[in-house]
């Protein structure tokens, strides 16, 4: 049997649950302050500068989870909500974020050179180098990971 809904009747459409909702407020703290430390990492700018250059790109993939983390869990409440402007708006996000680790991936491509050849002594050019493999690792992770939010919110349709 069908029902007729009234002139000011809704449809059945079911309140959010208290996990997704919950779920996003932690998400869109955990993204303020992951761009706050974002933000920190690039000011004030001094590019041109090797060694800023570098440091900055390092600081800037070692911040990344907190933002990272806070976008995924923004996007599954979103969706879980069927929240479709906001899932758009973390496609947004998350490729704006995938262009940032881009940039930062090309500083610390152009200044690891200039890093290797100013250290000589063997411990510090190996400290350096394990770092260097651990940022070449989360460049390749974090730009994936953004890209992936990015078409999964884009494709996503509830």
């Amino acid at each position: 049997m069908a029902t007729i809904l009234g002139p000011n009747a809704k449809p059945n459409v079911a309140e959010p649950s208290p996990a997704s909702v919950a779920l996003g407020a932690v998400g869109v703290v955990l993204l303020l302050v992951g761009f706050v430390d974002l933000l920190l990492a690039w000011t004030p700018p001094r590019f041109g500068d090797p060694d800023w250059e570098f440091g900055t790109a390092s600081a800037m993939f070692n911040n990344l989870p907190v933002p990272a983390m806070g976008l995924g869990l923004t996007l599954a409440s979103a969706a879980a909500r069927n929240e479709r402007k906001l899932v758009r708006g973390i496609a947004i996000v998350a490729l704006i974020l995938a262009l940032w680790a881009l940039l930062g991936a090309v500083l610390f491509g152009l200044t690891l050179p200039l890093a290797l050849n100013s250290i000589v002594e063997p411990s510090p050019r190996q400290a350096l180098l394990r770092s260097s493999i651990k940022t070449t690792v989360q460049i390749v992770a974090y730009e994936a990971l953004f890209l992936w939010l990015a078409r999964f919110a884009l494709r996503w349709e509830k």
